[in-house]
Order: C-alpha cells, then structure tokens, then sequence
C-alpha cells in the first residue's frame, strides 16, 4: 500500500479478503500486514480493511501517532506513547506492555516498541529469540515475519531472532532506516543507497540477483524463472542472475531478439540462424537453417523457419532422462505454415498462416484444445493459452479457461498467459490482469 501526496491510499498486489480495498479519506500513514491493511486518518483514528478472521482489522477508538499492521494482529501507538493491540493474541503478541514508547512494530507472533529512552522491548512468541531485544539505545526497530532489527543511534543495525534460511550477517555502514520482511532485511544507508540482505538461496529458488538489471540501453528483455537476459541498442545480449553461472554467460556478436527458458536461453542472430546458451541437457543444441523467430521453455524449445515452418528440439517429455513423466510430444510439430509460436513448459502453440492456432504436447488441462476460429496473436500459459481476436478479444482455454476464469471483456492489443494469471492491454493502453488458481490450490499458499 502506499500513501499519495493527497493523502489518499492505494494498495496493490493479491486482493484476497479485500486487502486491497483502502477506504476513501485522508490518511497521514498506511501499513499493510499480512491479509489485511491499516491507515491512521489525518484525526488520529486508525482504519484497518481486510483479512479479519482474530479481529485485527477491528481497530479501538481513540487517537493515534502511528500504527503497525502484523501478519494476523495489529499495534498503534497512542498520543499519550502507551501501545494498544488487537487481533491474534495466541502467543501474546498483542499484549503490550505498558510505559511510554515513541514507536511501534507489529510482526508476525511477536511485536516491538521503542521506548522514549531509545530501549527496545518486544513480546509475544519468542521460542527462537524474536522478542530478546538487544540492550543498548536505537532510534527505531523493525518487528518481520519471523525476526527483529533495529537501527543503533550511531546508525548501524542490529538483528535478532531465528534467522530463518537466511544469513544473519547485517552489512557494514551507516543507516538512516531499517525494514524486516519474512528471512530478509533491507537498510536504506546515509548516502541514499538501498541494500538487502538475507535469504542465502543454498539451493533454494529465491534471490539469484535476477531484478538486478545492468545498466545501459535496451531494445528488448526477456525474462525466466532464475535469470533474464536483455537485447541492447547495438545488438549485444547481456544476462543476468541464474543459479550456475552459465545460463548467463550470451555469446559474443550480435542477435535480433532473444527468448529466456530455465536454464538456459536462446538468441536469433541478425543472419537468421539461432544460439542456445546456459544449462540444459536437451535444448541447447539448436538446429541448422534461419528463422525468424524462437521461444523457449524449460527444457524444450521451438523455432519458426523463414518459411513458415516450426521446428521444435529439445526433451520430448517431461522431466529429466531419469525421471520422465512420459511422451508429451513437445518437439513433435504438426505439419503446415505459421506466422507465431509461443512455447510453454509442458506443451506449445502455433499461430497458423490462415489465422487458425494449433497446439501440441501435453493435454492434461486441455491446453492444446485451441478453438476454432483465426487469431492475430497466441500466448502459452504453464496451464492455459490465451489468444487475442481481429476484433481485440481475448479467448482462453485450459485449466484456467473454464466460466469461472472468463477473461474481462475488450478491446485488447496484446495478451500474455503465465502461470495462474493472465494480463492484456486495452485499446486505451490500460493493463488489465486476471487470475484464477488451480484446483486444490489455497490461496494462501499461492505461487
């Protein structure tokens, strides 16, 4: 959520138990938790909107200076300094302790406060250290998920807590601000700069510095599960992120667009003909001939000839040699001309010359059930594919294409399906996502 110069608040990203749906008013600050949200109004009460199964969107009455939304409990400081809680108080998480206390953190079962002495003391569930705040004096604490920090007055940052997964090892330097998220940290330093920190990934799928994009100028980005690789003005290719280094490591020279799959890439070179580079035991290896263009996925990939046909290569199933899941048919094209194909993990589509889609592999949700009827562009979801109409409507079908998951009526001028969601422009240049999880799928434990 984030607070407008007019004092308005806006929330955005998943909006189960309408979290997102911040009230009209104006707020002078905004906190979001873990399914709900909280703004503390220009008089001094709070609002809380949201998830409210324990009551922690039920604020109390009264002025407040500042208020903290938890993952499933709330904390506001009072105008006198004392703190009040609400909502889940299992582990004692909102039992505040009393005194006087310049500010307030609400974090997953514990919660923090910082005292008017510059003391930090904390409460609630604390089986892994959460709540034994530090001695010493700070200028503000941050209570996560799962572990605390807080910025010293001499602006280095102390953390405490079970360490979840992650490196404790705060980084050197001054700070002004200090945030805790679940098993990582973010300081914003005197000079302006950000850094975070956490989270070591030792096998793990999280961090591989896939959202550190280089500097410089761009014509074109494609972007993977654990890397991305983007198309500068000259034609060079640079990649960055990934878990073993290689799928990083673009061949020299110079390419006219690129496609990004996991773990591994693939660039179609000014002359037609087409580089793999990274990990992969199956689609590295591109075939001969020139192209026009190529799309990849996890271990398979598809190329459009300059004459219209598709030639796929790669795994023809699913899986690795020890462990496949059976003959999807992924590499085995039907025969004819297209003008577009769009690759996905388990199957692929084709954009035929007349306009018609053909799709082919695995089937298990009806993804390569492609109907009738002549398309301007296609895009193959990792359980559905979406394709976009003459007239600017958008057709999907598979798991997610069902009447539950009708797509949002147009015009559009471009569609993409991922995983669970997927995303078109209007005509009016507007972005419009939708999405659907898959059967057996709790919204809490979303992808």
């Amino acid at each position: 959520c984030g607070l407008r110069v007019d004092g308005t608040v806006t929330c955005w990203g998943y909006n189960d138990d309408g979290r997102l749906d911040a009230p009209s008013g104006v707020f002078g600050a905004v906190s979001a938790g873990g399914g709900h949200s909280c703004g503390l109004r220009v008089d001094g009460t709070v609002t809380c909107w949201g998830y409210n199964d324990d009551g922690q969107a039920d604020a109390p009455g009264g002025a407040f200076s500042a208020v903290s939304a938890g993952w499933i409990h709330s904390c506001g400081l009072r105008d006198g300094g004392t703190i009040s809680c609400w909502g889940n108080n299992d582990d004692g998480q909102a039992d505040a302790p009393s005194g006087v206390f310049g500010a307030v953190s609400a974090g997953g079962d514990h919660s923090c406060g910082l005292r008017v002495d510059g003391t930090v003391t904390c409460w609630g569930y604390n089986d892994d250290g959460q709540a034994d705040a530090p001695a010493g004096a700070f200028g503000a604490v941050s209570a996560g998920r799962f572990d605390s920090c807080g910025l010293r007055v001499d602006g280095t940052v102390t953390c405490w807590g079970p360490f979840y997964n992650a490196v404790a090892e705060v980084p050197e330097g001054a700070f002004d601000a200090v945030a805790t998220g679940e098993d990582y940290w973010c300081g914003l330093r005197t000079d302006a700069t950000l850094i975070c920190w956490g989270y070591d990934n030792e096998g793990g799928h999280w961090d591989f510095g896939q959202t550190d994009a280089p500097y410089g100028a761009f014509s074109a980005v494609s972007a993977g599960p654990l890397h991305a690789c983007g198309l500068r003005s000259d034609g060079t290719v640079t990649c960055w992120g990934g878990g073993s280094g290689r799928e990083t490591d673009a061949p020299d020279g110079s390419f006219s667009a690129l496609s990004v799959g996991s773990p591994y890439s693939c660039g179609l070179r000014a002359g037609g003909t087409v580089t793999c580079w990274g990990h992969s035991l199956f689609a590295t290896d591109a075939p001969d001939g020139t192209f026009s263009a190529v799309s990849v996925n996890s271990d398979h990939a598809c190329g459009l000839r300059s004459d219209g046909t598709v030639t796929c290569w790669g795994n023809n199933a699913y899986g690795d040699f020890d462990n496949a899941y059976g003959d999807f048919g992924r590499t085995d094209v039907p025969d004819g001309t297209f003008r577009a194909i769009s690759v996905s993990e388990r199957y692929a589509c084709g954009l035929r010359s007349d306009g018609t889609v053909t799709c082919w592999g695995n089937n298990d949700y009806g993804q390569t059930d492609a109907p009738d009827g002549t398309f301007s562009a296609i895009s193959s979801g990792r359980y559905h594919a979406c394709a976009l109409g003459p007239d600017g409507t958008v057709t999907c079908w598979g798991l997610h294409g069902d009447d539950a998951a009708d797509p949002p009526e147009g015009p559009f001028t471009a569609v993409t399906a991922g995983t669970h969601e997927t995303c078109a422009v209007r005509a009016d240049k507007e972005l419009q996502c939708w999405m659907r999880l898959p059967h057996g799928v709790h919204p809490a434990a979303r992808p």
